[in-house]
């Protein structure tokens, strides 16, 4: 199959209900982390989250599209935009030849529906994974990166700690 755009990839993913009895995404989450990390080696482990959000103003069916908090640099518009958020849970690398590439390890994706905030989302991603991943006796430690400092610097930097 051949597609001319990454929209035309992401159209063509089958939902998650449709994926459910082929792909447990826990595992796959847990092999990746496996094969990523070195658990031996680990002081511990550094979760980073973080919640974004997908613009969808013109989505007027879309359900539970909501006013969300997008950072607008036009001057006198409002810092809000109507769309989903997403919140998003990596990990650190504990491997020194991955570590060197300046990449993290993929958890959970999870949509934040309306009637929930996106911190409460994260701390249940958190738990979830620490729990699959089989690190209830390993210390970890969270960090939540800020969206603003993401754009302005063009990297991802550390801002607070959840």
């Amino acid at each position: 199959m051949y597609f001319l755009s990454i929209i035309g990839v992401i159209v063509a993913l089958p939902t998650p209900s449709q994926m459910e009895p082929y792909a447990d995404f826990k595992q796959i989450g847990k092999l990746i982390y496996d094969y990523a990390s070195k658990k031996d080696e680990a002081k511990y482990h550094l979760f980073i989250i973080d919640c974004t959000l997908n613009p969808r103003p013109y989505a007027r069916n879309l359900v539970d599209r909501r006013i969300t908090h997008f950072p607008n640099p036009a001057p006198g518009n409002k810092p809000i935009v109507v769309g989903h958020q997403y919140s998003v849970l990596t990990m650190l690398t504990n491997n020194p030849l991955e570590k060197a590439k300046h990449w993290v390890i993929p958890i959970s994706t999870k949509r934040v529906e309306s009637c929930t905030k996106g911190n409460e989302v994260g701390m249940e991603q958190i738990v979830e994974s620490i729990s699959t991943l089989d690190l209830e006796q390993e210390l970890c430690a969270t960090v939540g990166i800020h969206y603003m400092e993401l754009n302005n610097a063009g990297c991802p930097l550390v801002s607070r700690v959840i």
